[in-house]
């Protein structure tokens, strides 16, 4: 059902497909494999959702899964979706050397074109955490990607990620930092709310709630600013009965956040970073 000529205005809806055996979710070194088997129908699920309402996302696939999923990116990928890459293992940018993070930001390139026969352009750092911005934007530049989205222009959350001086629009890197970088290359920030700065991606919707999440929306419209926020599909299963997650990760959890995703595809039209960055590359 097409519903774009009756939207509240336009949407970007990432994706940041990792399963728990590569998410460190756990309190404990234990690791939620056997919960694994469900995610594939989740992310079925979700595909199923967005044809019905006639939406186009961003998925930045950890690209290991290619290897473990073999059809899965695939399906995405037939579907319209973009494929990003969200890195080749889930691991921590910032615990790496820079040859360690060149694979990963690289290789995870390499794989998942093979994969897809398809120009993959966008990368997220796992965590939105890099290891210094210079290092990691001209390792993007070496591997031709054409825009990050790793920023978040929010209070800093400590241990996490935040910084307030970042552009709440996409930017160019050449034109915000003072090294050399292709000037292409652009910043696609993970969007926070305007008046308080605070995220509404992830566990940030799903402890704030709905009210905060379509008033962080609607606002950011408001102000001519195209709203970038991201879910996980492990989020949409319910996880209240496994043991070794964090009580962040439970909340909300399952059907309540598979709901609210559904509202947001049926009230805004739901594009690709690809696609929005178009629209910016346009303004100029």
């Amino acid at each position: 059902m097409n519903r774009r000529n009756n939207s509240k205005g336009k949407v970007c809806l990432t994706v940041d497909l990792e399963f728990l055996n590569q998410k460190s979710l756990s309190e404990s070194k234990t690791k939620a494999e056997s919960f694994d088997l469900d995610q594939d129908e989740i992310v079925e699920n979700l595909l199923s959702l967005l044809d019905e309402t006639d939406s186009k996302v961003t998925f930045f696939v950890v690209a290991s899964l290619v290897e473990e999923n073999p059809g899965l990116v695939e399906r995405i990928s037939d579907k319209g979706h973009e494929i990003a890459s969200h890195a080749l293992t889930h691991k921590n940018l910032r615990e790496m050397t820079k040859e360690e993070m060149r694979d990963e930001i690289g290789e995870s390139k390499r794989i998942l074109e093979e994969k897809i026969n398809e120009e993959v352009l966008g990368f997220r750092a796992p965590g939105l955490k890099i290891l210094g911005d210079k290092v990691f934007y001209q390792l993007l530049d070496e591997f031709n990607y054409k825009y990050s989205s790793s920023k978040i222009p929010s209070l800093p959350i400590p241990g996490w990620y935040g910084d307030l001086s970042i552009p709440m629009k996409p930017f160019r890197i050449s034109e915000f930092y003072d090294f050399e970088v292709d000037n292409r290359i652009f910043e696609v920030p993970v969007s926070v709310n305007p008046f308080l700065r605070l995220p509404f991606s992830g566990n940030w919707l799903r402890l704030l709630g709905h009210n905060y999440f379509y008033w962080s929306l609607d606002k950011l419209i408001e102000k001519d600013i195209i709203p970038v926020f991201y879910i996980h599909p492990w989020e949409l299963m319910d996880l209240s009965a496994v043991s070794n997650l964090p009580i962040r990760n439970k909340i909300r959890s399952g059907t309540w956040l598979f709901n609210k995703i559904r509202k947001v595809c049926e009230r805004y039209e739901i594009d690709s970073v690809r696609n929005i960055l178009d629209i910016n590359k346009n303004k100029d």
